[in-house]
C-alpha cells in the first residue's frame, strides 16, 4: 500500500514568515500605541473641557476659588470624584491657580489649555497620592489615599482630609498657598510669600520675606524668628510666640480679636501694631523650688496670664481657671498629680468663668492616681455647668482619669481643639450640653472600661438617663483627624464602645478621618467586650472617612443567656448585635444565638468562651463571608445538617489550647 506524500513548510519558508510578521508587528504596533494615546488624550482632553466650564460657572456665582480643595468641591457636584481625575493619557491634569482653569501637558509640552497657562510652575496644581519621586515644581494636592506623615516642599501644597506636617523650605522668591488640616507647618523662605489657609495645630516660621506670613485660617500655636506676620479679618491665632526672635520681627493684625495672646518678654526685636499692644503677655514660673510661685492656683489669683511649670507638682483641690490663661510645662513635660481626697475637689482642672480663652500645653495632668471612683467621678479637665464662650486649646497634654479625661458639664458651650494629646478615661471625650465643636488632631483617645458590669464609650454624646438635670448632647460636632480611638476593657461584664450616642443625644455629628481603631479585652475578663459604636439617640450622624454610618438600632439575633430554648418570647432572651455574645467569653455552657436575619461577616470573630455546649440556632437564615473561631471546651451545636449551608464562604473553627482537641456538632 502507498502513503500518499504530506507537504510541509521548509526552513527557509519559515524564516520569511517570521519576518514578515516581525516586519508588519514593527510597523504596526507603534501605530496602535499611537492611535491608543491619541484617543486618551482626546478623552483626557474633552475631561478638562467639562471641568473647566464647571470653573467658569461657579466663578461666575462664587468668585475665584481660593484653594485646590474648593476647586474638588466644585467639580465633584459635577460628577467628577477624586478618583475619576486620574489621566488616561501620559500627561499630567493640573489646576493653573492664577488663570483658574485645568490644563493638560505632557512633559513640558501643553496638550490642551482653555487660555494662556501661568509661567509660574507653583502655581500648577496636582493631585497625588504619594511623595513625588521628581521635583516638577508643581503645587501638590493630597489625595486621600497619600499615607505619609510629612511632607517636605518647595511650592504649595493642599493637604485635604489629611493631616499631614508640611515643611516649606526655598531659596527662591516665590508666592505660595499652603492649606493645612491639621499638623505642623515648617516655613524657612527668605525671600518668599506664603499664604496660609485651613488649620493648623502648630506654624514655626524661620524665615519670611518682608511682604509676610498671611494667615488666612486658623493656628493654635505660631513661633517666629525672622519676618512679617499679618493676621487677616478670617484668619485667627491663638498664640503668637516672637520671644526667641533674632531678627526684626513685625506683627500685625486687621482685626485686634484675630490673635489671642502675643508673646514677647521684651524682645526688642519685636514690633506690634497699635491694635494689639494689650495682647502682649509676660512669662511667671510656678514650681518647687526657684520659681516666683510655688502652686498654680497662687499664680492664677495674682491674675498671671502664663504660667510655665518648673517642676512637677501635686495638687489636693481642683485647679481653677477664671480668667484668660497659658499654662505650660515647659520643654520637660512637667507633671500635675491630684492627690484629691473630698469629692469635690475630684476635678483636676476646672473652667469656671464665662468668655475665657484657655491653652493647655506640654504637661501631663494625672487624677487617677490615689483616686478612687466612688463619690465623686474624679475628671481631667472639666468645663463646669453654666459656662459658655470658651475656646480652649490644648496641645502636647496628657490627660487621665478614673472617669472622664475631658468633660463638658450641663449647659455649657466651648470651642476646644486637642492635638497631638493623649485623653485617657473611662470616657475619654464625655459631651453633654448642646451647640459647640470639639476637633481633635494627632492624638489618643483611650476608654478604659473598669467598672464591672457597666457599658460607657471612650467618645460618649451624653444623654441623661437618670433624668435627674433634663440635659442631653445635641447639635454637636465632633471632628478627629489621624487620631488613634482605643477601647479597652479590664472588668468582668463591662463592655466599652468606640462611639457611644447615649440616651435622648439629639442631632449630633461626628467626623472620623484616617484614624485607627484599637479594641482589647484583658485576658482572663469574662463577660465582656467591645462594641465599636453605639446609638440610643435620635438623629446622630456618623461618619468615617467622609461615608456615613449605619448607625440603625436593628439587631441581627437573639442571645439566650441560658438555659437554651429557640422560643423568642422566653424570659431569659435578649436582642444583641450578632457578634457581641461571641466576643470574650459572653457565651456560656447551655447558652445560645437565634438568628433573625442573614449575617454577612465583615470581619474573623475570635473568641473564647468558658465551658460546655453552645448552641446556634440558625432559624433558617445564613451567616457567609468569616470566620468564627471558638476557643476553650466548646461543643458548638446548629439546628442544620451540614455547617457548609449556612457557612457559605465561611467557617467555624474550633482551636485546641491544650487542654485536648475539640468538635463540633451539626445537627
Amino acid at each position: 500500500m502507498s502513503r500518499k506524500k504530506r507537504n510541509g513548510f521548509t526552513i527557509v519558508e519559515l524564516v520569511i514568515v517570521i519576518a514578515v510578521i516581525a516586519i508588519l508587528a514593527a510597523v504596526l504596533i507603534p501605530t496602535f500605541s499611537s492611535l491608543i494615546n491619541r484617543a486618551n488624550e482626546a478623552a483626557d482632553t474633552a475631561m478638562v473641557k467639562n471641568l473647566n466650564t464647571l470653573l467658569v460657572s461657579d466663578e461666575a456665582l462664587n468668585g475665584t476659588p481660593e484653594t485646590m480643595s474648593d476647586v474638588l468641591e466644585t467639580v465633584k457636584e459635577g460628577g467628577y470624584t477624586l478618583e475619576k481625575l486620574t489621566p488616561t493619557s501620559n500627561g499630567d491634569i493640573l489646576w493653573d491657580e492664577e488663570n483658574n482653569q485645568f490644563v493638560l501637558k505632557n512633559g513640558d509640552e501643553v496638550v490642551y489649555s482653555a487660555k494662556d497657562v501661568t509661567k509660574s510652575a507653583w502655581k500648577l496644581w496636582q493631585i497625588i497620592d504619594e511623595k513625588p519621586t521628581e521635583e516638577k515644581g508643581y503645587s501638590y494636592y493630597l489625595s486621600d489615599n497619600f499615607a505619609a506623615t510629612e511632607i517636605e516642599v518647595s511650592a504649595g501644597v493642599d493637604t485635604g482630609t489629611c493631616s499631614v506636617d508640611v515643611v516649606f523650605t526655598t531659596e527662591e522668591s516665590k508666592e505660595i498657598t499652603i492649606c493645612t488640616n491639621g499638623g505642623t507647618l515648617t516655613v524657612n523662605a527668605p525671600l518668599s510669600t506664603v499664604e496660609h489657609r485651613g488649620t493648623a495645630d502648630s506654624v514655626n516660621i524661620t524665615a519670611i520675606a518682608g511682604e509676610s506670613y498671611h494667615e488666612y485660617g486658623e493656628t493654635a500655636y505660631l513661633t517666629i524668628i525672622s519676618g512679617r506676620i499679618e493676621i487677616s479679618k478670617s484668619g485667627y491665632v491663638n498664640i503668637i510666640d516672637a520671644s526667641s526672635a533674632t531678627a526684626s520681627v513685625k506683627i500685625e493684625a486687621e482685626n485686634a480679636n484675630s490673635i489671642a495672646n502675643v508673646i514677647v518678654n521684651g524682645n526688642s526685636n519685636v514690633t506690634t501694631g497699635e491694635n494689639l499692644e494689650n495682647k502682649k503677655v509676660a512669662k511667671t514660673t510656678v514650681g518647687v523650688e526657684s520659681a516666683e510661685y510655688a502652686d498654680i492656683q497662687s499664680a492664677l489669683d495674682a491674675g498671671e496670664k502664663y504660667i510655665e511649670l518648673t517642676s512637677d507638682l501635686e495638687i489636693t483641690s481642683s485647679i481653677l481657671i477664671e480668667h484668660d490663661v497659658i499654662i505650660d510645662g515647659g520643654t520637660e513635660k512637667h507633671s500635675i498629680i491630684s492627690k484629691a481626697t473630698e469629692q469635690s475637689n475630684k476635678r483636676g482642672i476646672r473652667i469656671a468663668a464665662n468668655n475665657l480663652n484657655v491653652t493647655l500645653k506640654n504637661f501631663v495632668l494625672d487624677v487617677r492616681t490615689n483616686i478612687t471612683k466612688d463619690g465623686g467621678y474624679p475628671r481631667g479637665l472639666q468645663i463646669d455647668p453654666d459656662i459658655t464662650g470658651i475656646e480652649l486649646f490644648v496641645d502636647n497634654c496628657d490627660i487621665s482619669a478614673t472617669h472622664y479625661a475631658f468633660n463638658v458639664c450641663n449647659n455649657a458651650e466651648v470651642y476646644a481643639n486637642f492635638s497631638n494629646s493623649h485623653l485617657t478615661g473611662w470616657g475619654a471625650l464625655n459631651l453633654w450640653a448642646a451647640d459647640y465643636q470639639v476637633r481633635v488632631t494627632n492624638s489618643v483617645l483611650e476608654g478604659i472600661g473598669e467598672n464591672p458590669n457597666e457599658s460607657f464609650g471612650t467618645v460618649v454624646l451624653e444623654g441623661d438617663t437618670t433624668d435627674k438635670t433634663y440635659v442631653h448632647s445635641s447639635n454637636i460636632d465632633v471632628e478627629i483627624i489621624n487620631s488613634t480611638i482605643k477601647s479597652t476593657v479590664t472588668a468582668d461584664g463591662a463592655v466599652q464602645q468606640s462611639v457611644a450616642f447615649n440616651s435622648k443625644s439629639n442631632g449630633n455629628n461626628v467626623k472620623i478621618n484616617h484614624c485607627v481603631f484599637e479594641d482589647s479585652v484583658q485576658d482572663g475578663v469574662v463577660g465582656s467586650s467591645v462594641e465599636r459604636f453605639y446609638d440610643d439617640g435620635e438623629n446622630n450622624n456618623l461618619y468615617i472617612d467622609g461615608e456615613k454610618i449605619n448607625l440603625t438600632k436593628e439587631k441581627n439575633c437573639w442571645y439566650s443567656n441560658g438555659p437554651f430554648t429557640p422560643d423568642r418570647s422566653a424570659e431569659n432572651s435578649m436582642t444583641t448585635n450578632f457578634e457581641t455574645p461571641f466576643i470574650q467569653g459572653w457565651m456560656d455552657n447551655g447558652e445560645g444565638i437565634i438568628l433573625d436575619k442573614n449575617i454577612v461577616l465583615e470581619n474573623d470573630i475570635y473568641c473564647k468562651l468558658t465551658s460546655g455546649t453552645f448552641y446556634l440556632y440558625f432559624n433558617g437564615k445564613t451567616i457567609t463571608g468569616g470566620t468564627i473561631v471558638l476557643e476553650k471546651g466548646v461543643t458548638v451545636i446548629s439546628d442544620t445538617d451540614g455547617m457548609e449551608t449556612v457557612f457559605s464562604g465561611g467557617s467555624i473553627e474550633v482551636t485546641d489550647n491544650g487542654n485536648g482537641t475539640f468538635s463540633y456538632l451539626c445537627q
